[in-house]
């Protein structure tokens, strides 16, 4: 886990969420656990931070098997926002999007509205330097800039 991912990510949040760090899932036995979950009222959202994303394919089976086992039905991947990721989640987009169907742009307005996403989405974080979040599309090339002040890509 990405612990400046995490806080730039966590900052973003608005309401009275609950959240929970390093969340076990299973019994004891069992070593897996939610990077964050995030919670309001009765429904719970499952928050993965990823530095880098180098196989799509291992990290939705990783992730859809911690869905079975946890009872969580959506997860919110927060991703550096790095050319390399980019292309990654562009080659990987069919694989990605039955678990991930939200857009960025949706994800962030559930979470900046107080409410859960609808489903599972991926969102792309600048570093810090910059402290804005990139909203692009996953499926096409559009791009659309939350809280920056840079110019567009």
């Amino acid at each position: 886990m990405s612990v400046r991912l995490q806080a730039e990510f966590l900052a973003r949040l608005v309401g009275r969420f609950e959240i929970r760090n390093e969340v076990p899932i299973g019994d004891g036995r069992d070593q897996r656990a939610w990077d964050t979950t995030i919670s309001i009222e009765d429904e719970t959202a499952a928050v993965e931070y990823e530095s880098r994303l180098t196989d799509a394919q291992a990290f939705v089976r990783r992730s859809t098997l911690k869905c079975r086992d946890s009872g969580i039905d959506r997860v919110i991947v927060v991703l550096n926002d790095t050319n390399s990721n980019r292309r990654a989640v562009l080659a990987a987009r069919e694989y990605l999007r039955p678990l991930f169907p939200l857009e960025p742009s949706e994800v962030l307005a559930s979470l900046r509205a107080g409410r859960l996403p609808t489903a599972g989405g991926i969102v792309f974080i600048r570093p810090a330097r910059s402290g804005s979040v990139v909203s692009r599309s996953l499926f096409s090339s559009g791009v659309s800039r939350v809280g920056s002040r840079d110019p567009p890509l």
